[in-house]
Formats: C-alpha cells, sequence, structure tokens
C-alpha cells in the first residue's frame, strides 16, 4: 500500500501554488466605510443517525461491535500511513439503534433527512439515511466515496445518495462496503489486496450493480480485508493475507470465501490487521496481527492465521477494534480493553500495554463503546460521550490536544444515542437529529475547513483586512490573515514559516494575538509568505518572505519583525506570490521582488532586491497584484496589466506575457479592479462586475468554466459596489452590503454551506452587513459595518481565527 499512498499524496502536491496578495487598497480588498449592523445565519446543518436492532431486523444489520439490544455503538479500522508506518484505523462498524423517535431533520435543504447510521475511517466517514440512502464524504483518491466521477475529498455530506437500499456500512482504509437490505454485499473503492471482494485487485470508483456476497447481516472492514457476518451466524473474510483474517494463505483473496471460518457468531469488529468475533454466549475470539498483544490470548505469538478455538474473555455484549487495541463492554455495562497502550488507549491510567484482557473495569456506566486508531470512546448510559488516548488533532472532543490516559469524569457531548471513532476523527449520532463530528478528518493532520461564514466575529476595531498565503510543496496550504485596527496597529495570525506574523517568531498562531507588531500604520498588504505595511508618513516597512527580495531591504533574508523603511511617498501597497509593489504619492508605479514572468514591469526578468528610483506606470490610480501580473486602474479608468498572461489574465486578447505595462489601455470605464491567483475582474461605475483570464472553477461568473481573454469581457453581476479576487475564486459586495461569491469552493470559501464549485454568482447573499472583503489563498474574511471581522474556507494554519484548525469540541457536520 506504500506506493497506493504515495500516488495520492503526490496528486495533493501538485496542486497549484500561489500566494494571494489583498492590500487595504479598494482594488484587491473589496471596501467601504458603512454604519455596523447585526450578524448573518450560518448555512449547512447536520443530520443524525442511528441503527436499527438485528434482532428487530435480521437481514439489514447485525450490532456492529456486537452491542446490547438497543445499546447503541460503533467501532473503527485503520489504514496505513503514506511512508508505510503507523497505521489508523479506519473501518467501522455501525451501531445498532433504532430511533423510535422522530428527530427533527437537519440538512433538510440537501435532502438529509433521518440518519440510521454512521462509518469513520481514516480519511472519510459514511452514513446511511432511514430510507435507505447512502452518503459519503472526506478524501475520495480511491473511489471510496462512491461517486461517478471522483473528486479529491469533500468536507460536507453530498446532496444525492451514492447508493440506495442500503441496510449497513462499514469503511477501510480507503474502501467503502455496505449490506444492503436485502442481505447483499457491495464494496467500491481502493482494491490492492481484492477487499471488494469482486474477484479482482482493480479499484472501482462506484458502486458496483451486483453482491459479491448474500446472505449478510454485519460487515466490519479493515486496512485491506473485509468480514461478512453471515445471517446463519457464520464469518467469512477477504483480502489482504497478511491480515490472515482468512484463515491465511499467500496471495490475497479476491473473493470472499465459500465456508465460514467461524461460526455462532452475534458481532464483528476489525482493526487494521486484526479481527474479533463475539459469539452468542458472549465470548470474544480474536485472530490476525498480535504484534501488541490485541488478540488478548497472551501468547508470544504475532500472528494468528484462524480463529482461535476457545474464548478470551467471557460475559461480554460487545468489542470493538481499534488499530492495535481492542476493548470489551461487559455485561455488567463496564469496559475492558487490551493490546498496545501507548497513548493511554485501554484508560487504565499508565502506557503499558497488555497482552490479555483485564480484570478491573476502567469505566463503568457505559451502553456501547468505538475503538479508534489510538484511543477510545464509550457511549454512557445518559447518552453521554467520553473518550481516552490520543489527542493529538482534537478527537477525544475535549477541547484540548492532551492525550489522556484514563476516561475522564466528565461528558464532552450528551444526548448521543451512537458513536464511532476513527483515526483523527469521532462522529456522533444525536436523539434530536444531529450529527456531530470533532477532530480531523485527513491524513497528516490537516484540517476541516468551515463553508460558511461564523455568526462570530473573530475580532473586533478593524479598519483593514489582508489575507495571504501560498502552497508549499512538502507541508501543503499556508494561509495567514493580517488586520489593522482602527487605532493604526498591525496585527497578524496563522501560518508563520517564513516569519510572515511579524511578532519575532516562526510559530503558528491559532488565534489572533493581543498586542501589535507595528503601529502608525494607514494601510496593509499581505503576499504569499510576507506582508507590508503603509505607515501613516508614507513609508513601506515589511517583513517575512524574503526569498526573491520581496521585502525590499536589498536582502534575501527573510524578516521576523518589521523592517526599516524600503520606500517613501507612498500612497498603496500591495503584495503578491513573491514581488511587492507601491504606488507613489505622485500616482507612479514602483515595483521589486521575482521578476519571472517579468511582473516588475520594467523590461527584464530579473528580480529586483530593493524598490527601483523609477516609475514603471504613471497617472495610475490604484494597483493589484495576482499570482505572477500586475494590473494597474488609470485615473482615467482605464486598466493596463502586465507580467504573466498564460489564462489571458492581461486582458488584452492574447496569451502572450508582456514584461512592460502596455502604453495604451486595454479596458476602460472601471472604478475598482482586483486580479486573483491567474484571473483578473473589474468593477464599473454603474455597478457592474466582469472578470477575464483563468475559469477552470468558474471564476469568472460567466456560467461557463472555459478561459476568456477577451478584452471585452460579460458583466456577471449588477449593482455591486466592492470586489475581491482569491486563487481560483471572486466575491463581490452588493450596494445593500451583501456578499456574493464564486468559483472554486473545495474549502468551502464561497460561504455558501457547501464544498461546490459555482460557475455564476449565486442569487441570493452569503453574509450581510459587509464593509469590505478580502480573499487569500483558500479562505475569505469579511469585515463587518460593526469593526468585527469574519473568516472561513481554509483552517489549517487558524488563519480563521475565531477556531482552531481542527474541531477539538463536537461541531455539526455541513451539507452540501
Amino acid at each position: 500500500m506504500t506506493v497506493r499512498w504515495i500516488r495520492a499524496t503526490a496528486f495533493a502536491a501538485s496542486l497549484l501554488s500561489w500566494g494571494c496578495g489583498a492590500s487595504e487598497d479598494s482594488t484587491s480588498v473589496a471596501s467601504d466605510d458603512r454604519p455596523p449592523d447585526d450578524d448573518p445565519t450560518e448555512a449547512g446543518n447536520a443530520s443524525t443517525s442511528q441503527k436499527p436492532q438485528p434482532d428487530d431486523d435480521p437481514t439489514a444489520v447485525g450490532r456492529a461491535s456486537g452491542s446490547d439490544a438497543g445499546a447503541p455503538e460503533a467501532t473503527s479500522e485503520q489504514e496505513p500511513d503514506a511512508d508505510g508506518g503507523e497505521v489508523p484505523p479506519s473501518g467501522v462498524v455501525p451501531s445498532d439503534v433504532d430511533l423510535s423517535s422522530d428527530p427533527s431533520a437537519a440538512c433538510t435543504e440537501s435532502g438529509v433527512g433521518r440518519v440510521k447510521r454512521i462509518a469513520v475511517a481514516r480519511n472519510h466517514a459514511c452514513i446511511v439515511l432511514d430510507d435507505g440512502g447512502l452518503r459519503c464524504w472526506g478524501h475520495n483518491y480511491f473511489g471510496q466515496l462512491g461517486q461517478e466521477s471522483p473528486t479529491s475529498f469533500t468536507w460536507a455530506i453530498p446532496p444525492t445518495d451514492a447508493l440506495d437500499a442500503v441496510g449497513a456500512v462499514a469503511v477501510g482504509a480507503a474502501h467503502t462496503c455496505v449490506v444492503t437490505t436485502s442481505g447483499g454485499v457491495r464494496c467500491w473503492g481502493d482494491n490492492a489486496s481484492g477487499q471488494l471482494g469482486d474477484g479482482t485487485m482493480e479499484d472501482r470508483a462506484s458502486p458496483p450493480s451486483s453482491d459479491v456476497l448474500t446472505g449478510v447481516q454485519a460487515l466490519s472492514a479493515g486496512n485491506e480485508h473485509t468480514c461478512a457476518l453471515t445471517v446463519a451466524g457464520g464469518v467469512r473474510c477477504w483480502g489482504n493475507y497478511e491480515s490472515h483474517t482468512s484463515g491465511g494463505g499467500e496471495p490475497p483473496l479476491t473473493t470472499p470465501p465459500s465456508k465460514d471460518v467461524l461460526s455462532d457468531v452475534q458481532a464483528i469488529t476489525s482493526g487494521s490487521s486484526h479481527t474479533c468475533a463475539l459469539t452468542v454466549n458472549g465470548g470474544v475470539r480474536c485472530w490476525g496481527d498480535n504484534s501488541y498483544g490485541q488478540l488478548g490470548d497472551g501468547s508470544a505469538s504475532i500472528l494468528r492465521t484462524t480463529p482461535p478455538a476457545s474464548d478470551v474473555l467471557t460475559g461480554v455484549s460487545a468489542i470493538a477494534a481499534g488499530d492495535r487495541h481492542t476493548c470489551a463492554l461487559m455485561d455488567a455495562g463496564v469496559v475492558r480493553c487490551w493490546g498496545d497502550n501507548s497513548y493511554g488507549q485501554l484508560g487504565d491510567g499508565t502506557t503499558d500495554g497488555l497482552p490479555t484482557p483485564p480484570s478491573g473495569d476502567v469505566l463503568s456506566g457505559v451502553q456501547a463503546i468505538a475503538a479508534g486508531e489510538r484511543y477510545t470512546c464509550a457511549l454512557m448510559n445518559g447518552g453521554g460521550v467520553r473518550c481516552w488516548g490520543d489527542n493529538s488533532y482534537g478527537q477525544l472532543g475535549d477541547g484540548t490536544t492532551q492525550s489522556r490516559s484514563s476516561p475522564p469524569a466528565d461528558n464532552v457531548l450528551s444526548g448521543a444515542i451512537a458513536i464511532s471513532a476513527g483515526t483523527f476523527y469521532t462522529c456522533a449520532l444525536l436523539a434530536d437529529g444531529a450529527t456531530q463530528c470533532w477532530g480531523t478528518l485527513t491524513n497528516g493532520g490537516q484540517f476541516v475547513p468551515r463553508s460558511s461564514p461564523p455568526q462570530r466575529n473573530a475580532v473586533s476595531d478593524v479598519a483593514a483586512i489582508a489575507v495571504g498565503g501560498t502552497q508549499l510543496p512538502l507541508t501543503g496550504a499556508a494561509g495567514f490573515n493580517c488586520v489593522l485596527s482602527s487605532g493604526g496597529g498591525v496585527r497578524c495570525w496563522g501560518a508563520n514559516q517564513s516569519g510572515q506574523l511579524g511578532d519575532g517568531s516562526t510559530q503558528t498562531r491559532l488565534t489572533p494575538p493581543s498586542t501589535d507588531v507595528l503601529g502608525g500604520v494607514q494601510a496593509i498588504a499581505a503576499g504569499g509568505a510576507h506582508a507590508c505595511a503603509l505607515t501613516t508618513g508614507g513609508g513601506v516597512r515589511c517583513w517575512g518572505d524574503n526569498s526573491r527580495g520581496q521585502l525590499g531591504d536589498g536582502t534575501t533574508e527573510n524578516r521576523w519583525t518589521p523592517s526599516n523603511e524600503v520606500l517613501s511617498g507612498v500612497r498603496a501597497v500591495a503584495a503578491g506570490t513573491w514581488n511587492t509593489c507601491a504606488l507613489t504619492m505622485a500616482g507612479g508605479v514602483r515595483c521589486w521582488g521575482d521578476n519571472s514572468s517579468g511582473q516588475l514591469g520594467d523590461g527584464s526578468s530579473n528580480g529586483r532586491l530593493s524598490p527601483p528610483t523609477d516609475d514603471v506606470l504613471v497617472d495610475v490610480a490604484s494597483i493589484t497584484l495576482g499570482a505572477y501580473h500586475v494590473c494597474a486602474l488609470m485615473t482615467g479608468g482605464g486598466v493596463r496589466c502586465w507580467g504573466n498572461n498564460t489564462d489571458g489574465e492581461l486582458g488584452d486578447g492574447t496569451t502572450h506575457p508582456s514584461s512592460t505595462p502596455p502604453t495604451r489601455d486595454v479596458l476602460s470605464g472601471y472604478v475598482a479592479i482586483s486580479a486573483g491567483s491567474s484571473h483578473t475582474c473589474g468593477l464599473t461605475s454603474t455597478g457592474d462586475v466582469s472578470c477575464w483570464g483563468s475559469n477552470l472553477s468558474g471564476q469568472l461568473g460567466n456560467g461557463m468554466m472555459s478561459r476568456e481573454d477577451n478584452p471585452t469581457p460579460l458583466n456577471v453581476l449588477r449593482s455591486a459596489r466592492a470586489i475581491a479576487a482569491g486563487t481560483g475564486s471572486t466575491c463581490a459586495l452588493t450596494l445593500n452590503d451583501g456578499l456574493r461569491c464564486w468559483g472554486y469552493n473545495e474549502f468551502g470559501q464561497l460561504g455558501d454551506g457547501s464544498t461546490i464549485d459555482r460557475s455564476a454568482p449565486p442569487s441570493t447573499d452569503v453574509l450581510s452587513d459587509v464593509r469590505a472583503v478580502a480573499m487569500g489563498l483558500w479562505n475569505t474574511c469579511a469585515l463587518m459595518n460593526d469593526g468585527g471581522l469574519r473568516c472561513w474556507g481554509d483552517s489549517k494554519n487558524g488563519q480563521l481565527g475565531d477556531e482552531t484548525p481542527y474541531h477539538y469540541a463536537p461541531m455539526p457536520v455541513p451539507c452540501q
């Protein structure tokens, strides 16, 4: 599997790399001074899920982790790391609780009503609706979400079912399997080890039309294997032989076997490479990998290729297998765990592993259990949720990232009826119809983005905003924000790998600081990984990444604090990926830094480490910088652009780059302009918005997704008063202070509660009472009329300011 996960990582690393500069100048930050008003409503709601008991419907699903009748539960499995190292959990056996009451439906606008089951893997999760519909979200590199046209990942519950007539679902490392309402098994996604059971080792991006096995009541899935519990109580497994879940054998077993490996079973659960069964007599038997004693047989053997003939524990009502540990819920409602305990997942107050089930209990009053990769969760009798073990990404839900070696005394959530645990992501189904999750669903500790504007301000007393960021080749996106207070102070937060926050460190900040890094400022600009301030005296001071000389101090050394003035007599400043431009008091343009695409406008491709002494263009009213191009709004309303033109972003009707500003206007009649990564937008005096350049994500707003380099682009929105362009997306402020955005939306940066791209402006506002808007790499920030700041979209580096990059406490799952 190592090679296959490298394939997915390489895909993610190949995403567009650039930084979106935003200055206080209206050309790159859409703004206006308006009196404050009230706050908006957040879009997108969650839904809930529970499961019918097998006793009530034996053809639908058996108890996934072997719970009592009426006791909800879910267990999880694992998937291998990209480097072939530690193996996190990913398969989840569904819990079996029948929701007798009619909960308030959530996400009804997306057709998501009552949810019966939930299954969480390492990188994806699935729910089964009460009408038998299946919907999955998260990573989709192997087609595990069951979509006909796979996308890299999605963060919200999709609007349509991937499959109907589903009774139960189990998710593995990168594959998904269901039990249909008629008892058939169908699987899709990763099939490198034959875990789909279709007789091949070819991946499937959509559910098959026929069953690979019939007469099944429940499923469990590991990294690269799948197990089925038949209606007759037999266990059959297939997939990777290294898991030895099918009794051994050298090649992977690519079809379900014709004979049971164990009989008289009431529930099954799978870890990354081991499987456990709960017999009808309440006994536990496990087989597969035993490197950490997770089989509980106390032997020195690191592998068992067949189920044992005797129980390792009796009096058990439910079981849950994590990555390398196993937990049992006893008939008395107490929890006992064994196996790996490196992170305290056994809950006994230590980090010492156990090769056999303990005689002592770690928690009582429990009705269901779920085991994640390196942590364990319990559903209490009163509906409370408590988790312990690894908490690196907030998967325990207690609002921290501190691991726990014993169960907490308090619940992190109440009103739950089922739980499911993955690698760094935990979900609970609530009796009131809500699905709440916490932690992160992505590999490598990424994030859960916000797809709609928050209802509260992250910062107050803001006069101007600047949003920056760049895509790093190894560590991914690095976004950051800076604000200018009404008192002229600058404060920044988010990514800080190059010192772009200006606080004297390179430590990421997840929330806005309480002190200014610079005072006496009238405007700010944020680039790829650097920021600049325009002082009240007209001087330019910059900090952060200086690899291309973009700070203008004559060196290529990064600065973690603001530099001395590098230029004076300046009226406005704008920052791009690796370059900076200033507009002088006399209306002249001067640029420095990277010049690989001629964006400095001096007729060469040679970079500059300090501002030039001569203007490259005069009679300019404002400037805006894209990834590798610069545009100027002339005093007469004309537009002139130079630099890269691969996608027609210069608006001159060609795709030829230019290292000097044109001598004539290419467009006219504009009062504001804004440059995105590789597209440009303009606003006319009559409030019309038009855009040109790249249109791969619909950022031009013309209803299509094809490039537009025509010098007379189509007006796509009317009655606007300001515009802002970002990485493949665009936002506009309407005359009534409403916000509307379109284009690229994979991280929810359009604020419409979804992660679906839009090729045209929406007909309704996503936020009201907005004074200004700025777009960065993959996030958007709005300056409210009351001086507050609200941000949404990419949250990996904490740039949203109002929350950490991961959900450290339960939060609703949004719907598309």
